[in-house]
């Protein structure tokens, strides 16, 4: 088993832009909070304050059936509040998440 509490039961913060609604699962760093999630045309937009020693993933399902996550950046953590963008968000269905590694 996992020794790592987080790894087992990850906190999940659900952001709503406009009528679609964005989720992000953070399971090894300290909980951040999503801010300025942000639907431009065809480019969602949001920022986490991150830590050192973590990358940050932005991933995307355009369903909750599709079998995996398909990613779209990863950022290195800076210890500072970073943004992760999406220029190909095409589907108002689609659901993002940050996974931490």
């Amino acid at each position: 088993g996992w020794s790592d509490g987080n790894a087992q039961n990850p906190r999940t913060i659900t952001v709503a832009v406009g009528t679609t609604t964005y989720t992000a699962n953070f399971t090894r760093a300290s909980s951040p909070t999503i801010s300025s999630p942000r639907l431009a045309g065809t480019t969602f937009t949001l920022s986490v304050p991150t830590q050192v020693g973590f990358n940050y993933v932005l991933e995307f399902k355009n369903s909750l059936s599709d079998a995996n996550w398909t990613v779209v950046q990863m950022i290195s953590g800076t210890g500072g509040t970073i943004t992760l963008t999406d220029t190909g968000a095409t589907g108002l269905s689609r659901l993002y998440h940050v996974r931490v590694q």
